[in-house]
């Protein structure tokens, strides 16, 4: 996990497509209109619709396509969190960009 939407899990997929997945999302989630934003959520399909959207952009690898699509279903619960939050307040910066930055990593 290196953003703050995404609940903590370790996959069995290079660190590298990890961070680019969830940045991608993390962008997604604060950027998308809110009617969208809105029914995906009500209608529990996030994951597909944020599926569907990494593959647009052309970013999930096609040997690791399966893992990220199983990555996303089990991460929808903490995805929708974040979703809620940003419709919640769709007028804090701060929220958003606190989404979007990737987490510190623990050094002690």
């Amino acid at each position: 996990m290196f953003f703050p939407a995404f609940a903590q899990e370790s996959p069995s997929m290079p660190p590298e497509l990890i961070f680019t997945i969830e940045h991608l999302v993390s962008q997604l989630i604060t950027t998308a209109d809110h009617d969208f934003l809105r029914v995906a959520v009500r209608e529990h399909r996030l994951a597909r619709i944020l599926w569907d959207e990494l593959l647009f952009l052309g970013q999930v690898p096609p040997f690791y396509a399966s893992m990220v699509q199983e990555y996303l279903a089990k991460q929808e619960p903490s995805l929708s969190v974040a979703v809620q939050r940003v419709l919640d307040k769709p007028f804090d910066a701060t929220l958003r960009q606190k989404l979007c930055s990737p987490l510190m990593a623990d050094k002690s």
